[in-house]
Formats: C-alpha cells, structure tokens, sequence
C-alpha cells in the first residue's frame, strides 16, 4: 500500500510539475473592446495588422494619449485579463486604464497556466514567445517612425519579464530605447542570477526600473521550486548598470500584482512610469538608497510612504 501511495504521488507530482502541456500556443493582442476577438501576431504582416486593429479598439490618439504595453504573466489569460477568473476578478486592463488615464494594449501569450504548482508550462510558454514579441515590437516601430511623438511605456509582470528576457537573448540588437519612454519589470519572475546579461542589452539609462519585494507571496513560493526570482531578492548578484532597482516590500506587504490599486508613493511611480515621466529618485518622492552586496548602491532604493 505505502509503494503504491508513493507512485501514485510520483506520479501526479511528475503530471502537474513536469509534464508539458500539449495546448497549442498562441500569440496576440488584447485591449478591453475585443475580449472575444483577439488579434493575432504570428507574422510581421499580422502584428501590423493587429496593432492597427488594437490601437482603433482603445481610440489611441497619439498626439494626446500615453499608450501602455503591458506582458502578462502566468494565468488564465485572456480571462484573467478581464477579470473572469480568480478571488478578487479584477479587470486588469480596465483598471490600469482608469487608474493611470492611460490607454492599455496587452502582449497575450499561451499557454501561460496548467495548475497551481505547475511553473514548466508556463515559462516554456513564455521563452517561446520572443519571435512574435519581435513581431509586434516591428509593427510599433513602423507605426512610431510616422508618429515619433507617441507616448509608449513597457511593462512587464511576473512571468512577462521571461517574454522580454528571452527576446533579448535571441535579439543582436534590441532597439526598445527607441520605442519607449519607460520599460519596467514589476515583480520580475525571471531569475535574479544572471539577469544583468540580458538585461542590459537595452540601452536605456534612469528609465529601466524593476520593482522587487522580498514579501511576495508568489515570488516566494516560485522560489522554492526554481530558484531566487529578480522580483523577490537580488541577494549579491551582479546588477545591470543601466537599470534602476527598487524595494517595494515596505508598501506592498505580500502582494505580488501590486502594479494597480497602490496607493501613496507606490502610485505615485507607477503613475509617471506609465505616463512615460520622468521619476525623480529622491526622498522627497520616497525613495532611499539601499544596500547592495554590503555597500550602498547608486542605482537600489527602497520606497516608503
């Protein structure tokens, strides 16, 4: 009987942690007028197509608007972008929309959810997305060559850094600098080992941000299973000298979505930083420099109200 109890739970263990999933994987946009009708990006013509389509769904003005590219993270997307699954059944785009008077398109990718406890799936979801993240980031520098005055910020959640992590690592050259007032990873699920190699293949300075917590709830168990996760410790790895690093878990207690409804100065940044302003780093606006491998560090703050 304990043999059989032992296979029985090597065997769910290795089905819900290891095993991958069969789901074919899509790549598209989402806005909040197209729930049922996504749009595709699985080639360069379709993303240009796409993003013309998404850009009139949220009536994009961009001599007006500020326009926020968010990367999902692990989850039940698209639902779970519309607050149709879940405790709390947030609509994440309408509320980014409303929050930070920003118009809201979404990297959509899948599969990016097989269970609770599985982390495989979605992470080779989220590496295999960098052709089609390539795609639509050509289709935006097209459109901004003719409206070089549009406002655009990145954002990355969670399990989204891994999309920007693995397009930079199959990218010579990464032009995002040029698309982007602010790129930021909030709560980062790549790995805090080694990341400044990726990382600092954007060349941007004092407007590449990632936010960190070691609260996170999420982080924190992912941990356990994958390793120390950016958006969790930095412990004493090397950093990326062009970005920007900030302690969150002052304000954020163990929430791991804290990108919306904050409040204090974590609104406060998360407001500029997606309006595509310029956050100055000051104590002012609630920012202290912090320690980083036993020594204060020009470019690690933490935040507090």
């Amino acid at each position: 009987m304990k043999k059989l109890l032992f296979f029985t739970l090597c065997f769910f263990l290795w089905k819900n942690c290891f095993l991958l999933s069969e789901d074919q994987p899509r790549w598209q946009l989402a806005t909040t007028e197209n729930e049922g009708n996504l749009y595709d990006l699985n080639s360069l013509e379709e993303a240009k197509i796409s993003l013309k389509k998404a850009l009139e769904d949220i009536l994009f003005l961009p001599s007006q608007d500020s326009l926020v590219l968010l990367i999902h993270g692990r989850g039940k997307h698209p639902k779970k972008l519309y607050g149709k699954v879940g405790l709390k059944r947030t609509n994440i785009i309408e509320t980014l929309q409303k929050e930070y008077k920003v118009k809201v398109i979404v990297f959509h990718w899948w599969p990016s959810y097989k269970n609770p406890i599985n982390f495989r799936v979605p992470e080779k979801g989220a590496r295999n997305s960098a052709q089609a993240f390539s795609f639509l980031l050509q289709a935006l520098a097209e459109y901004k060559e003719k409206r070089p005055y549009a406002n655009t910020t990145l954002i990355t959640h969670s399990m989204g850094s891994i999309v920007l992590e693995s397009y930079l690592q199959s990218s010579p050259s990464a032009p995002l600098s040029s698309l982007f007032q602010n790129i930021i990873l909030s709560a980062p699920a790549s790995a805090s080992k080694g990341h400044q190699k990726w990382l600092e293949k954007i060349s941007m300075k004092n407007r590449l941000y990632v936010t960190f917590s070691a609260k996170d709830n999420i982080l924190s168990s992912a941990a356990l299973l994958v390793g120390t996760r950016l958006g969790q410790k930095l412990k004493d790895y090397p950093l990326a000298k062009n970005a920007v690093y900030i302690d969150v878990s002052p304000l954020t207690k163990n929430r791991h979505q804290y990108y919306i409804k904050s409040k204090g100065n974590l609104f406060s940044f998360f407001d500029k930083v997606l309006r595509g302003e310029t956050v100055l780093l000051e104590e002012k606006e609630g920012f202290k420099k912090k320690k980083h491998d036993g020594k204060t560090s020009s470019n690690v703050f933490f935040m507090v109200d």
